[in-house]
């Protein structure tokens, strides 16, 4: 007797649970298949009954992150789109952020290994950037002469500066990079 396709949509997730974070500690080279089903509770038997591969559960993991659960923690109905805009983009530019990196957005995480990642994990990735760019293009209208070039410019500097600010050794640099994204955000 099989399991139940809930119980196969649960065990799902918790791979992609524990590849999501790992992947993001530790990067795509840092973890091996093991390691991630250790983490969930499972064995690497169990594996393969859900991904072909490793480079398909990064696909997965990168495509699934919730990219957006910045952007939904404050609703669209609330406050002015540029009041919404800034309070999600300093956020993402904040100390909490850039200390939770297996919790954190995977964009700043995973963007340069990416480059060197295989074609259906770059397509993933692509994806999860242009939702992004979309939401913030839908909120930037109406508040901007061209909201999808800004977007891609603030997708740019958060992301950017989070990545420099989790690189460097020196909290007083980290910190200074993060107040300096909060101040080029601009007006909105």
């Amino acid at each position: 007797m099989g399991y139940t396709p809930e119980h196969t949509q649960r065990t799902r997730q918790r791979i992609l649970a524990s590849a999501r974070r790992l992947f993001k500690e530790r990067g795509y080279e840092g973890v091996n298949i093991d390691t991630i089903m250790g983490n969930a509770g499972l064995t690497r038997g169990g594996f393969y009954a859900h991904f072909k591969s490793k480079d398909e559960l990064f696909a997965q993991a990168i495509s699934e992150t919730p990219v957006l659960d910045l952007l939904n923690r404050h609703p669209h109905d609330s406050g002015e789109p540029d009041d919404w805009t800034r309070r999600v983009l300093e956020e993402y530019v904040g100390s909490l952020h850039r200390d939770n990196v297996g919790g954190g957005c995977p964009i700043a995480v995973h963007a340069s290994s990416v480059t060197r990642a295989a074609p259906q994990v770059r397509h993933a990735f692509t994806n999860a950037i242009k939702s992004l760019v979309d939401e913030l293009t839908g909120r930037l209208a109406g508040t901007s002469d061209n909201p999808s070039n800004e977007a891609l410019a603030k997708l740019a500097l958060v992301a950017g500066g989070v990545a420099l600010a989790r690189a460097v050794d020196d909290q007083d640099l980290s910190n200074n990079i993060l107040d300096a994204c909060k101040d080029a955000i601009g007006p909105i």
